[in-house]
């Protein structure tokens, strides 16, 4: 059994740390607090914009993908790509970072 940190303690820390580190970061859905899935929007000020969800590798372990193929989008795109997402599971929670040298707090491995 895999023990996991609940949703509202992950955003809370990641809210601090992106704070601390002086990286703006909004909470943009709120979704379970318990359990709901997350969804990173990566404003990269000038560079577009990148969407991150969580998935699991092929080992089980929980990891950061751009369902996207990889590119930059749009904002309009990326608001249509989280409306979509938000029909789906309106547990998610939909959180916004303006990372302009990709930092991503978010994703470093064993953080949490």
């Amino acid at each position: 059994m895999e023990y996991r940190l609940k949703t509202h303690l992950w955003v809370n820390a990641m809210v601090r740390l992106h704070d601390r580190a002086a990286i703006p970061i909004a909470i943009l859905h709120r979704g379970d607090e318990d359990a709901g899935g997350l969804m990173i929007k990566q404003d990269r000020r000038g560079r577009g914009i990148c969407l991150w969800t969580q998935a699991r590798d092929p080992q089980g372990r929980l990891t950061w993908i751009r369902p996207h193929d990889g590119e930059t989008l749009e904002e309009a795109d990326c608001a249509a790509r989280i409306e979509r997402a938000l029909k789906r599971d309106p547990d998610l929670w939909v959180i916004e970072v303006e990372d302009r040298d990709d930092v991503r707090l978010f994703a470093q491995p064993g953080l949490f």
